[in-house]
């Protein structure tokens, strides 16, 4: 942290602050003997294998809950289009680097929007003022709503909007769900990650450089509409096997 804050005070820039050698070069640190180097080498790389061991739990967990949501709803007669489940079902503004500023409004990116899970990123975060969201009648995206990322890989990918960021905007290629009272959030995301939900979703990309999936193609994704008591039976279930990585 000492180091990046010396990084971060002495960088310059408007949209990508960047940090020149000349003025890290006479950086100075703490440089302890080297059997004291190994000491603290072994604990880090304790803590490393630790991570990456918690990474694979989560895998798996994760793999556990989609086969819960395909044995439990592989068999659903009731299929609607995703589009005619949602209250607000509309694409992100188009905002160009010139539009941006250094505070102000949020901006939502592609890169905020994991599998599941919303990436803050808040170091890398963008913002617009006040008067270019009245002056581009921008659209503001509110805790709850969900964000579906329209590239790059993997297309399709949804994430809830979490509490605490304030007034918020997205991006073009993010589309902005607001579901109505027949599905329940958290059963739409898990959907997301089924491999009947992929599948669909290749069978519509489009693109040369860059696949991506159109709004119009995505509202037309069908999901499988269980009763909610149904749904609400399988949250809780999710809820009980992932808790650490779905309020992250």
């Amino acid at each position: 942290d000492k180091f990046f804050d010396y990084a971060v005070s002495r960088s310059a820039g408007g949209l990508s602050p960047r940090v020149k050698w000349e003025h890290l070069k006479d950086y100075e640190f703490d440089l302890p003997s080297i059997d004291e180097q190994r000491i603290l080498a072994d604990k880090l790389w304790a803590a490393y294998r630790l991570k990456e061991s918690y990474k694979k739990l989560l895998t798996a967990t994760q793999e556990m809950v989609k086969s819960q949501f395909i044995e439990m709803f592989a068999a659903c007669k009731k299929h609607v289009s995703l589009s005619s489940l949602c209250n607000v079902f509309q694409d992100g503004d188009w905002i160009e680097s010139k539009d941006q500023s250094e505070t102000g409004i949020r901006l939502i990116q592609t890169g905020n929007v994991g599998n599941g899970i919303f990436k803050d990123k808040g170091e890398k975060a963008r913002y617009i003022s006040e008067e270019t969201f009245n002056r581009l009648n921008c659209t503001e995206i509110f805790e709850g709503d969900i964000l579906v990322s329209r590239l790059p890989d993997p297309v399709g990918r949804a994430c809830v909007m979490p509490i605490g960021l304030g007034k918020c905007i997205t991006a073009v290629d993010c589309t902005i769900i607001r579901l109505g009272d027949k599905i329940l959030p958290e059963y739409l995301l898990w959907f997301t990650r089924t491999p009947d939900y992929s599948m669909q979703i290749k069978k519509v990309l489009s693109g040369t450089t860059r696949l991506r999936v159109s709004r119009a193609n995505l509202g037309n994704i069908q999901i499988p509409l269980p009763g909610i008591e149904q749904q609400y039976e399988f949250c809780k279930i999710a809820h009980q096997a992932d808790k650490s990585e779905y309020y992250n």
